[in-house]
């Protein structure tokens, strides 16, 4: 006989994970763990973006998504034979029928002892011999969407499962035809379990709660640690060379490239030091994201959700509309960072597994997202870029999948983005330069960490609305209204006034509660959202000096060889230059990080405090009908003087 838990890994519903990142608990429902453990998920769908599960020893928490990696599935038993056939009606075997039992016919092609699952050399073997599909991610997929497929409750949204989910594929709506899909390459090997590290989780370690109490999102603490998205390819789920490495080759010149830019990027000089060249205001593009439908296809086993998205990119100034998915979000998100590894991008909105069909949901990530595309506009590099034009404003179907393929086989992403890079004549003191941006660093990590704070208060006090305020209220209500119940027995005319004052007034601390109850959706999530933004683009900071700082070591290396004789002093001027190059591109991005910080915290301020006033003002305006209620002309002075009660 199978245990529960053997039963449950059979049917995928515990399935085995390993760490990618070191995770420290910073909550009493987490689970720490360390690089490489393997760890036993138990609820895959426990909150958006965090499994629960269980270490080697037993112990249990929540586990972020992002952190861990599905191991390939343990080959699941072949069905065992009816045990009808061999067991009488009291539950004893027929004589004879042991033999035949364990002889019984299994699954042709696997051998199979004690119950237990095959080896995963076994496995191995299996699957590359199968001309399905030859890697564990890929077959893991086509099951998880044949599993979706037996559960019509259940839709798959966005997932990049679909490696035959080809370009050519049309998506149906109430009948009719819209633009094809792009292909989910770049994402094909992830499990769909698994949260996209460039959108829930920004960079690993710390946890950040929003105070609906079932999204978290995660900040990292370790700024050595690199994302995920960085390291994986175009279309590959395997680890590709670090980016340390990739800017060690630009910096000594052996990168070998076969063309030459088509995009070149401006560095300029101000009074505040080097900026990215500032794009005329008429000459930003302006993006609307509206009108999200429900799509499907592959005959409806296939379902999503399509943004209309309106820019400013026609000719002649026109508006030009496409439809865009979530998943080609995600695709862009990738490209950027691939393309522009300096500049900070922010994290998409989290991407929810269950109830995405939801019109509260699906109406806060289109804001979520159009957020998130007016940065991308605003940024003087990326609102530029042509693989973000491409993206908003292409409308032919073969135009795009060309442009999509040329953005994932560019050649001057990753660190050959350098060679794009035009940077002012004037000569930088790269030493003191080094103390400058070191010193910008100590001050954007201890602003997370405030930041970090500042998100506890908010989930805090979210937690009050929905809990103290909301239940004080409440009763407060229910309180008064038992009270005009009571009342209500004497019938006459000055207490009946009374009584349905007292009612009104119940009932006006009841509605109280709700608004206390729906507040923080208006303020303290919005709040713990934006504070989410900035935290991915603060964890990509001390990146920017780890790139700068390996540039400045190679060139003390390279002068010291050079005094021993060993290094051409060309060489060392050449390696000199490039590395101005990477502090120039540095300072630029620190220096546009500064510029949007005290734009962006002053509306995120004013929009939370905005919020407030509207919310105090509506509890008051409440408060004031009820006090009107009681408004009456003064007593008669015989009713004073009287003794008498009204009951005889």
């Amino acid at each position: 006989m199978y245990s529960q838990n053997e039963l449950d890994e059979m049917s995928g519903k515990i399935f085995k994970v390993k760490a990618l990142y070191a995770f420290v608990a910073s909550h009493p429902d987490d689970l720490a763990f360390m690089e490489g453990e393997v760890l036993t998920i138990t609820n895959s769908e426990y909150a958006d973006g965090w499994y629960y599960g269980r270490n080697a020893a037993g112990k249990e928490g929540m586990i972020p998504s992002s952190y861990v990696d599905p191991l390939p599935p343990s080959m699941p038993p072949p069905p065992l034979p009816n045990k009808s056939e061999y067991y009488n009606s009291g539950g004893d075997m027929i004589d004879g029928a042991s033999t035949a039992y364990e002889n019984a016919p299994r699954e042709i092609g696997v051998s199979y002892q004690n119950t237990r699952p095959v080896e995963v050399s076994a496995l191995n073997a299996q699957l590359n011999g199968s001309s399905r599909n030859s890697s564990y991610a890929n077959q893991m997929n086509y099951n998880n969407v044949n599993a979706f497929e037996e559960d019509s409750t259940v839709v798959v949204d966005d997932d990049w499962d679909d490696d035959w989910d080809s370009d050519d594929d049309s998506s149906t709506v109430a009948g009719s035809t819209v633009l094809p899909n792009a292909s989910s390459s770049s994402k094909a090997g992830s499990n769909r379990m698994s949260s996209s590290a460039s959108r829930s989780a920004v960079d690993p370690q710390e946890v950040w709660t929003l105070p609906n109490g079932s999204q978290r999102v995660n900040v990292t603490s370790n700024e050595d640690l690199p994302t995920p998205s960085s390291e994986r390819g175009p279309g590959k789920g395997a680890t590709s060379k670090s980016g340390s490495s990739k800017a060690m080759d630009y910096i000594m010149g052996s990168l070998k490239l076969s063309s030459d830019p088509t995009e070149i990027i401006t560095i300029t000089t101000t009074s505040a030091g080097p900026y990215w060249e500032v794009c005329p205001p008429d000459k930003i593009v302006k993006c609307l994201l509206s009108d999200p439908t429900k799509q499907s296809k592959l005959k409806g086993m296939k379902k999503f959700l399509a943004y209309q998205l309106t820019s400013s990119l026609g000719r002649g100034g026109n508006a030009v509309i496409v439809q865009r998915r979530y998943k080609h979000f995600d695709w862009l998100h990738d490209r950027l960072k691939e393309r522009y590894p300096i500049v900070c991008i922010p994290p998409l909105p989290d991407k929810q597994v269950t109830g995405r069909y939801e019109s509260e949901f699906i109406h806060k990530r289109m804001l979520r997202l159009q957020h998130w595309m007016n940065r991308m506009s605003r940024h003087p590099v990326i609102g530029r870029s042509q693989v973000y034009r491409h993206f908003i404003s292409e409308t032919d179907s073969n135009k795009w999948k060309d442009g999509k393929r040329r953005a994932e086989k560019d050649e001057f992403r990753d660190c050959a983005f350098f060679l794009t890079v035009k940077i002012p004549a004037e000569p930088l003191d790269l030493t003191a330069i080094s103390g400058k941006i070191d010193r910008f660093t100590t001050f954007a990590l201890t602003l997370r960490d405030k930041l970090k704070v500042l998100n506890g208060r908010s989930r805090e006090q979210a937690k009050l609305h929905h809990t103290v305020y909301k239940q004080s209220f409440s009763k407060m209500g229910v309180a008064l209204k038992d009270i005009s119940e009571t009342l209500a027995v004497d019938t006459r005319q000055s207490n009946v006034a009374l009584t349905r004052a007292i009612e009104f007034t119940g009932e006006t601390y009841e509605e109280i509660a709700k608004l206390y109850d729906a507040q923080p959706s208006n303020d303290s999530i919005p709040l713990c959202e934006a504070l989410h933004e900035y935290a991915g683009i603060i964890s990509h900071l001390p990146e920017l000096r780890g790139l700068h700082q390996g540039a400045m070591n190679k060139v003390k290396h390279l002068q010291d060889q050079e005094e021993l004789g060993r290094v051409e002093t060309e060489q060392v001027h050449q390696v000199q230059d490039r590395t101005t190059v990477v502090t120039y591109s540095v300072l630029a991005e620190m220096n546009n990080f500064q510029s949007d910080r005290d734009v962006d915290f002053s509306d995120m301020m004013r929009d939370y405090l905005q919020q407030q006033l509207i919310f105090y003002t509506n509890i008051t305006q409440r408060i004031q009908l009820a006090l009107e209620r009681f408004d009456a002309p003064a007593r008669p002075q015989s009713a004073v003087n009287s003794t008498a009660g009204s009951f005889r």
